[in-house]
């Protein structure tokens, strides 16, 4: 789940269809216009997913670690088997978007 080769991709998508619509512009070639308008959306779209899944993996280890720290908390307090259960938790859900 790499959120940067999704960025890289929808920029990549989006240059190269910007150019086929200038091109096609150019040519007077409807088909290549509409081509390059359809791989801007695509790379659009695919830039949005990355920046999706990377606002996923920021959440998902915020909230894995604060579960974690909830149930360290509750070790130190004397409720060791439940505070270790929580604790292994929190770290599932921190890693969960790895």
């Amino acid at each position: 789940m790499n959120p940067t080769n999704d960025k890289i991709k929808g920029t990549y998508n989006k240059t190269v269809g910007k150019i086929k619509q200038e091109v096609g512009k150019f040519t007077d070639d409807e088909d290549l216009q509409g081509e390059g308008v359809v791989q801007q959306v695509k790379g659009t779209t695919q830039g949005l997913y990355g920046k999706v899944k990377t606002a996923f993996r920021d959440v998902s280890h915020d909230l894995g670690d604060n579960i974690e720290k909830l149930g360290r908390k509750l070790q130190d307090k004397g409720y060791a088997g439940i505070g270790k259960k929580i604790e292994r938790a929190g770290d599932r859900i921190e890693h969960v978007a790895d």
